[in-house]
């Protein structure tokens, strides 16, 4: 947030800031898919490495406290900016973006003097929760040939990967869940959902657009999670992005 030489970026105001959070894999790299979107929008864009991953310090999982903590502190600084946002999370992160939204929305619903500079949020192969992505594992299993895997080994693999990372985070990662919390957020998003999605399957997706509070655009497409999105795929929500600022702005 500071140049060289310590002095303060200056912005010019009323500009759209696309702020974007990345899969728990990768790095603010992926950030370069989207910058069509703001070549369209002639926005700027604010990415940044979640704590571990690539020139970020810290351990590469926390829990969602943490990134929460994080992601305000990155919103108050594009503040600077703009107060008209896109917040575009992929994979684990959608579920950062979506818990601060669900947090904020009924807070600015209650007090018409607050202001939520997200006016819009992008959700790339969003998962409802981790207990649902243990189930879709079994599943998973089940569906091969192999020899019968009894119930008992998959309660062994949950119980011992529940009890390491409630050791490391501090909360029980079965507890992590959208489902109620999606009806919160009320500001307009898209649901990007690829239907080959060979880590989070598209039923996470289309069952979270069925949950979720405020207007959406929902779009299913050719791919898997980790494949690059092409640029017809991330531009399709211009227009929707532009109609949101516009109502925004009358």
């Amino acid at each position: 947030a500071e140049e060289e030489d310590g002095e303060q970026q200056k912005f010019e105001r009323n500009e759209i800031v696309v702020v974007y959070m990345h899969t728990s894999t990768s790095c603010l790299a992926d950030a370069i898919e989207v910058l069509p979107v703001c070549a369209a929008l002639n926005a700027c864009m604010v990415a940044y490495d979640l704590r571990g991953h690539g020139r970020s310090d810290g351990e590469g999982m926390v829990n969602i406290s943490s990134n929460l903590r994080d992601l305000e502190t990155v919103v108050a600084w594009a503040r600077h900016k703009s107060n008209n946002m896109i917040l575009w999370a992929r994979g684990a992160a959608t579920c950062v973006a979506s818990r601060y939204q669900s947090l904020l929305c009924p807070k600015v619903a209650q007090n018409p003097k607050l202001d939520n500079p997200i006016k819009y949020m992008v959700l790339d192969s969003p998962f409802i929760s981790v207990r649902q992505m243990y189930k879709d594992c079994v599943d998973k299993v089940r569906e091969k040939n192999y020899e019968y895997v009894p119930e008992t080994l998959f309660l062994a693999v949950a119980k011992y990967f529940r009890r390491g990372v409630k050791v490391k985070l501090g909360e029980d990662p079965f507890d992590i869940s959208l489902e109620a919390e999606l009806e919160l957020c009320t500001s307009p998003a898209s649901f990007l959902i690829a239907i080959n999605d060979d880590y989070i399957p598209p039923t996470h997706g289309t069952s979270l657009a069925a949950l979720y509070g405020g207007p959406i655009f929902a779009r299913m497409f050719e791919g898997r999670h980790f494949t690059p999105r092409k640029e017809e795929i991330v531009t399709g929500v211009v227009a929707h992005v532009e109609s949101r600022i516009a109502i925004e702005a009358s």
